[in-house]
C-alpha cells in the first residue's frame, strides 16, 4: 500500500489538533523510532525465511532437477529425432513424382487367348 504526499500531510494536521504542537516532537519521535524497530525486524524475518524455508527448499529441488536432466535431455533427443524424421518425409514425399505401376498400363486393352473364350 503506497501513502501519498497529501495522504501524509491529512495524518500530520490531524495529529496535529488531537496531539498538540507541544507533544507532537515527542510522539513523532518515538513513531520513528517505531518504525525503524518494525523495519529491523522485517528485515530479519525476511533473512530468517530465506535461511529456514527457502534455502532448505533450494537444496531439495537440486538433487531433483539432477535426476530429471537425463530424462528432459533424452525427451529433447527423441523429439529432435522425430522432427528430423518428419522433415524427411516430408522432402521425400514432395520431392518424388508421381509415376504408374508399368503393369497396369496396357492390361485393359490386351486380352489373352484364354480370356476371349471366356468372354464367348
Amino acid at each position: 500500500m503506497k501513502v501519498g504526499f497529501w495522504e501524509i500531510v491529512v495524518v500530520i494536521v490531524i495529529a496535529l489538533i488531537v496531539i498538540g504542537p507541544e507533544q507532537f516532537p515527542e510522539y513523532a519521535k518515538a513513531l520513528g523510532k517505531a518504525l525503524r524497530e518494525v523495519k529491523k525486524s522485517t528485515a530479519g524475518l525476511s533473512d530468517q525465511i530465506q535461511k529456514d524455508v527457502v534455502e532448505p527448499l533450494n537444496e531439495t529441488v537440486k538433487p531433483l532437477k539432477e535426476a530429471a536432466a537425463p530424462i528432459t535431455d533424452s525427451i529433447n533427443g527423441l523429439q529432435s529425432d522425430l522432427d528430423q524424421a518428419a522433415r524427411s518425409l516430408e522432402k521425400a514425399v514432395t520431392t518424388e513424382p508421381e509415376t504408374e505401376p508399368a503393369d497396369t498400363k496396357s492390361n485393359d486393352a490386351e486380352t489373352t487367348p484364354a480370356q476371349e473364350g471366356e468372354n464367348k
